[in-house]
């Protein structure tokens, strides 16, 4: 996951559909700082799964199982998400190989690709035809790819993949199991760059879409110094250089890294930065090379030494005695009381969908500040006049005094109330 989070992160990915994470009801929803998760966990049996991640884009979830009639093999779920002001749907889609497949199974899909609107689909569909230049000795794998051609042929989509392959194995030849289907008017504009990365047969797919995401819920600004990179050294040098006149303000500016943070980037130590990029390269070189899982068994053993050794340093750093907001905060949080809602979520007012911050804002303020016409009835205006005559105001009326105030706080008692530390 982190590997995965530091790839997102570097991409400036706004939705990832991820496919075969093997969750189920069971599981501890997986961590992407700054993403919201949509999952669809496979009801039985171990595999498959579908999950979708959306970062910083107002989104909405929708139910696409009746489209499927009952077909329990296929796995698919979909999202709508603002592009360019008008709404685009992303199906995720997972469809085991032939072989995991009951016989004679053929995925239903001309229902979904006949939904009206934009649409983006994306999967493994572990089907194989020269229309995306795949190419398999299986016969069941390329009657399924005819089928799929044959559905996309006729409805208002096309396929996105060009001639390159998404998945390079270590042991096999190289093929295209992973689809991408876009709404034909959106084809020119989009492209599709399959990338040698992260420790899987299936290559992750970067798809750019026309203009950009609207992006509708902005993560606040957040700033950050960096002590553990700081270049000591060079900053006792330089202030010793200047004795008196030293500016310690302007060295720490010039040898700390600081600055804006603009979003949550995983950190992996330099060591496993370096390992992933030798990985990488070796495998666009030779997918089959015996290194590979050397390396990627390296990779993991360094990012989970890195992990261990900051959450030591979190733990230190959360001591009751010093910090009890930070240690009552790192309780709840593993108790599982602090999953707070994604921040990227519409909301409904009446028959209206907002996801506009400023939209948000504007109706929660017209609840509280409806307008109502002002009257006053003859026998109101009486009642506050006897009122005003029957107890008019002392005008000799002093403050209360430092004494009256010392007095009420040392009769008042200790309350049971939490204050503003969430404690006592």
């Amino acid at each position: 996951a982190v590997e995965l989070a530091t790839y997102l992160a570097k991409n400036d990915v706004a939705v990832a559909c991820l496919q075969e994470n093997k969750l189920s009801a069971a599981s501890r929803p997986p961590s992407f700082p700054g993403y919201a998760l949509e999952r669809k966990d496979r009801p039985r049996g171990h595999g498959g799964g579908l999950l979708t991640l959306i970062r910083h884009v107002s989104f909405t979830g929708q139910d696409i199982s009746p489209l499927l009639h009952g077909d329990t093999t296929m796995e698919a779920m979909a999202i709508s998400i603002p592009l360019n002001g008008s709404p685009l749907r992303i199906i995720n889609v997972y469809i085991p190989p032939a072989s995991s497949c009951p016989a004679g199974y053929s995925p239903e899909l001309s229902d979904i690709v006949s939904l009206p609107g934009d649409c983006l689909i994306v999967g493994d569909f572990n089907a194989h035809h020269p229309s995306w230049f795949s190419h398999t000795d299986d016969q069941r794998a390329a009657a399924r790819g005819a089928a799929v051609d044959d559905v996309v042929a006729n409805s208002s989509l096309a396929f996105l993949n060009e001639d390159s392959y998404t998945r390079r194995p270590s042991h096999g030849p190289p093929s295209s199991p992973d689809l991408a289907i876009i709404s034909d008017h959106l084809l020119l504009d989009t492209s599709w760059t399959p990338q040698v990365a992260l420790n899987s047969d299936h290559l992750p797919i970067l798809i750019h879409l026309p203009s950009s995401v609207d992006s509708s819920t902005p993560r606040a600004a957040r700033f950050y110094v960096n002590f553990k990179k700081a270049d000591w050294p060079a900053y006792t040098a330089a202030t010793e250089a200047a004795l008196q006149m030293v500016n310690n303000a302007e060295h720490s500016r010039q040898h700390i890294p600081a600055g804006f943070r603009k979003d949550f980037s995983p950190s992996v130590n330099p060591g496993t930065r370096l390992l992933i990029e030798q990985r990488d390269d070796t495998r666009a070189r030779d997918p089959s090379d015996p290194r590979l899982p050397n390396l990627n068994l390296e990779i993991s053993i360094s990012i989970q030494a890195h992990a261990r050794d900051k959450w030591r340093t979190h733990l230190a750093s959360c001591c009751r005695r010093t910090n009890q907001s930070k240690h009552w905060n790192l309780l709840r949080s593993l108790a599982g009381k602090r999953n707070r809602p994604p921040p990227n979520q519409p909301i409904q007012f009446g028959l209206n969908t907002l996801s506009s911050q400023r939209k948000i804002s504007s109706a929660f303020c017209k609840l509280f500040t409806s307008l109502a016409p002002h009257s006053q009835s003859p026998s109101t205006r009486r009642l506050i006049c006897r009122i005003q005559a029957e107890h008019p105001l002392d005008r000799d009326f002093s403050p209360f005094t430092p004494d009256m105030v010392k007095l009420a706080i040392a009769a008042a008692k200790n309350s049971s109330a939490r204050g503003p530390d969430g404690l006592t």
